[in-house]
C-alpha cells in the first residue's frame, strides 16, 4: 500500500446478504487491521440482508458513505473493505463507485485480497476480482437453472418436501447451496423453489433435512 506507515482516516464497509448472516467477522477483522497499520476508523457502514447484486441506490448504508465522502463529513481518506465482493457483484457497480471515489481522492482496501487502489496494480485486481465475482454469480445461476429445467422435465415438483436422502431431495438441497453461494437471500430461495425457511437453514447449517 502507497500510505503504508502514514496514518489514515479509514471507514470501514459491512455488508452480508441475509439477516441470519453475522457481520461481527468482518468487523473484527477490519478493526485488527486497522489497530496494526496504526490507521484510524472514523466510521463504520454496515448493510445488513442486501445482495451483492443490488443497486448502489438499494443498499442505505452505502449511499450513506458516498454522501458523507462527497460532503467530506467524516474526513477518511479509506474505505476498507473485508472482500471486493462486500462492494458488489456486479462489474458495473464495481467500477462506477470506484470512479467516484477516485475522483474524490478516496481509496478502497480489500483486505482478504491484499489489494487497494493505491496502486496501478492494485486498481486492475480490483477489477479482476469484481469481474471474477460476477462471473461466478452468473455461472451458478446458469447451472441452477438448468438444474431447475431437468427437474421440471422430469416431473420433479420442487416444492414437495423430499428427504435428502433421496435422490430428488438432494438435487433440490444442491440448488438451495447454489442460491446460497450465490448471496441470494432466504425468502428468494423459498418462493422459487417453493421450500420452507426450516429447509434453507438446514441446508445452510449442512443439516440434512
Amino acid at each position: 500500500m502507497r500510505h503504508k506507515g502514514v496514518i489514515m482516516k479509514v471507514a470501514i464497509y459491512l455488508r452480508c446478504s441475509t439477516d441470519d448472516q453475522n457481520l461481527d467477522a468482518q468487523r473484527t477483522d477490519l478493526e485488527n487491521w486497522a489497530k496494526s497499520a496504526g490507521h484510524e476508523i472514523v466510521a463504520v457502514y454496515e448493510d445488513q440482508a442486501i445482495s451483492g447484486t443490488a443497486s448502489l441506490k438499494k443498499r442505505p448504508r452505502f449511499n450513506e458513505m458516498l454522501k458523507d465522502a462527497r460532503k467530506r463529513t467524516r474526513g477518511f481518506q479509506l474505505i476498507a473493505v473485508w472482500t471486493v465482493c462486500r462492494l458488489g457483484r456486479s462489474t458495473a457497480q464495481v467500477s462506477r463507485a470506484m470512479l467516484e471515489l477516485k475522483e474524490l481522492g478516496i481509496d478502497v482496501f480489500a483486505l482478504k485480497q491484499g489489494v487497494d487502489t493505491t496502486t496501478s496494480s492494485g486498481k486492475l485486481m480490483i477489477n479482476i476480482l469484481s469481474a471474477m465475482a460476477e462471473w461466478e454469480r452468473d455461472l451458478i445461476s446458469e447451472r441452477t437453472k438448468a438444474g431447475l429445467r431437468t427437474a421440471v422435465s422430469k416431473g420433479i415438483k420442487l416444492g414437495a418436501p423430499y428427504a435428502s436422502v433421496t435422490p430428488e431431495g438432494k438435487r433440490c438441497d444442491n440448488h438451495i447451496r447454489d442460491m446460497l453461494r450465490r448471496e441470494m437471500p432466504i425468502r428468494e430461495i423459498k418462493a422459487r423453489l417453493r421450500v420452507s425457511s426450516q429447509r434453507v437453514y438446514r441446508v445452510k447449517n449442512g443439516i440434512a433435512a
